[in-house]
């Protein structure tokens, strides 16, 4: 069931994913347990279970495992294929598989840190200064990226950019307006919060508790009693 590549194949050892143990052998001559699996964002809003081992992965962004984190967020984007109807970006807090947006063409993806630890924002120089001294407001990397989410992450963005958008790639129009900043942020948070299962933004006094069985509960879904036994092997991705 493996499939092979010039790159890839049983016999040949390779580094690990950062953050997990070296492999002793080949694929071909393992013979000890399988790692612990680790979740993993298949595609927009469909989450899997993943092997951390480099040596079943094909194409492992090794980029993107160096700084996985509980801090991290990825925004993920359809940067080969024009975009027709619904949202620009997409959020996670997963690694995203390289055709996480829509399954087809590959998805550009922006980790919002360069670090594990959440202290180094991956911004170009200088624009956090430049946005909060043109909005008289402070503008943090949190603050950024929720305005983002507010003004792509939807169909209207895509319906009303359709023209600049012909050429593949996320353009974001950045208001001078801080009334409207304040709209946004509030409005982006509430929207990575969603995207990433309640895992980011998480403020209980804002109505963003942590954990998805809030987002599941607000919508008046209510599971009574535990599910034990799933017979023809269902998954809620």
């Amino acid at each position: 069931m493996f499939h092979e590549t010039k790159r890839y194949n049983i016999d040949r050892m390779y580094p690990p994913l950062p953050g997990f143990t070296r492999s002793v052998g080949s694929l071909a001559n393992e013979t000890g347990p399988c790692p612990e699996p680790v979740q993993i964002a298949y595609r927009s809003f469909d989450r899997q279970w993943l092997i951390p081992d480099k040596r079943l992965i094909a194409e492992a962004r090794t980029g993107l495992w160096q700084v996985r984190s509980e801090h991290q967020i990825f925004v993920s984007e359809q940067d080969v294929q024009q975009i027709d109807t619904g949202p620009g970006l997409i959020f996670t807090a997963l690694i995203p598989d390289i055709d996480h947006f829509s399954g087809w063409g590959g998805s550009g993806v922006h980790p919002l840190w360069c670090d594990t630890a959440g202290t180094r924002p991956n911004l170009a120089a200088g624009l956090l200064d430049y946005l909060s001294a043109r909005l008289n407001m402070k503008i943090s990397p949190l603050d950024l990226l929720a305005y983002i989410a507010a003004v792509v992450a939807h169909p209207a963005y895509t319906a009303r950019f359709r023209y600049e958008l012909e050429e593949p790639g996320i353009h974001v129009p950045l208001s001078a307006d801080p009334s409207l900043w304040r709209t946004a942020i509030s409005l982006g948070r509430q929207v990575v919060w969603l995207h990433t299962y309640g895992t980011r933004y998480i403020d209980p006094a804002a109505g963003r508790p942590a954990g998805e069985r809030n987002i599941i509960e607000r919508h008046a879904i209510k599971s009574v009693a535990p599910s034990l036994h799933c017979p023809n092997a269902c998954q809620i991705a």
